[in-house]
């Protein structure tokens, strides 16, 4: 089913609330249940656990 689905997984280096040790973990487990390939993780230097308007402007298609 949903096994080709592409994830793109943001997290900030700064984030107080889940350490991004944590994230990476996560990155980890997701390619064990969808095409590893499918799985991109990426790391914000200096951005804690929130979003910010400015970062990450992301073009959605860039990673489909």
């Amino acid at each position: 089913g949903n096994k080709e689905t592409p994830i793109l997984q943001c997290h900030g280096e700064m984030d107080p609330m889940i350490p991004v040790q944590y994230g990476a973990m996560t990155a980890e487990k997701l390619k064990t249940i969808v095409s590893p390939q499918n799985v991109t993780f990426r790391t914000y230097p200096g951005l804690m656990h929130s979003s910010c308007p400015q970062k990450p402007k992301l073009n959605m298609f860039e990673h489909v």
